[in-house]
């Protein structure tokens, strides 16, 4: 069975260490720490 809602994810990994700006986005985002912890 096909998901249309899984159709052409992109994803990459990115470092966080909390010193961006607040801004919006066009798209959802998912965040998780892949080692150690993450604050938002």
């Amino acid at each position: 069975m096909h998901s249309p809602l899984v159709s052409g994810i992109a994803y990459s990994v990115r470092s966080y260490a909390g010193e961006y700006a607040g801004h919006d986005h066009a798209h959802a985002q998912i965040m998780f720490a892949l080692d150690g912890r993450m604050e938002l």
